[in-house]
């Protein structure tokens, strides 16, 4: 279905439910008169309406950011409209604090196609320019593009199954990969955000029920022997059909350093900045 015809639709569901209101001091009235499966429905409508528009504001930020850069200088998209940057401006439009203007700003961006070189007119996009002795018959593949390497939360943030505050966790998490000189064209394996109970049976999309996996070991737990468990949020298991059972600890980032000597004390260890 088209984005914009389910908004539509849905609109069209809760107007069926309470019926037309002139202001919106009617609602309270209209919705606590309602049978209680309707009032669920009407909660559903309007979630659902509040994450696709979401997702719009989302993009909008994420445009906005991407236009007020510093290097636009005064000519860029927050500065002509009397603000010093994307955060302030979407501050004043949304309302919201600056952390959540930063996070709709920091995530919207990341949502966007990578920035390309426009050629200029007449030109190809690999640079040639009619007559320059290139074959005019000849075909010009292009090579296929590097998969995004956060294309798995990308794609999860525009179907719903995570929310936008879950993707900036996630994505900040990870870090941008980092790219070997003249690896330009290398392609940078995404991971998968693997849920421990199942989507499909209802599973919750919480972050503490939830655990990032390269795309080969995202693929065990679902057609293998083995199972991903946690209780509460205690450490990752991993459990075998056969019922062998391993704990998965989380990289210890001063005992790896240390090498199994105990660290000095709080006093002797640099401020962190």
């Amino acid at each position: 279905m088209a984005f914009f015809t389910d908004i539509t639709d849905r609109i069209s569901a809760m107007r069926d439910l309470v019926g037309e209101c002139a202001e919106a001091e009617e609602l309270p009235d209209r919705i606590e008169s309602l049978a209680d499966e309707s009032v669920i429905s009407v909660l559903r409508e309007a979630n659902e309406i509040v994450q696709a528009v979401e997702q719009m504001s989302l993009v909008a930020s994420g445009v906005i950011s991407r236009r007020s850069r510093r290097e636009a200088g005064h000519s860029g998209l927050a500065q002509t409209h009397g603000h010093r940057n994307a955060t302030s401006l979407i501050q004043d439009i949304t309302g919201t604090s600056r952390a959540d203007a930063v996070r709709q700003s920091r995530v919207g961006e990341s949502l966007l196609d990578a920035e390309e070189e426009t050629p200029s007119p007449g030109e190809s996009p690999d640079g040639e320019r009619p007559g320059d002795g290139a074959d005019e018959n000849a075909i010009h593949m292009d090579a296929a593009a590097p998969a995004r390497w956060d294309e798995p939360l990308r794609t999860a943030l525009f179907k719903r199954v995570i929310s936008n505050q879950q993707h900036d966790a996630i994505r900040r998490g990870l870090g941008e990969p980092p790219t070997p000189e003249g690896a330009a064209e290398a392609v940078i394996h995404g991971f998968a955000a693997h849920h421990i109970d199942p989507f499909s049976e209802g599973g919750r999309t919480d972050i503490d029920r939830g655990i990032l996996l390269c795309r080969f070991h995202h693929m065990e737990p679902h057609h293998g022997q083995w199972r991903i468990l946690r209780d509460g949020t205690e450490e990752f298991r991993l459990r075998h059909r056969s019922g062998e059972e391993h704990e998965l600890r989380p990289r210890a980032v001063l005992a790896y350093a240390w090498a199994g000597i105990d660290p000095p004390p709080k006093r002797f260890r640099p401020e962190a900045a």
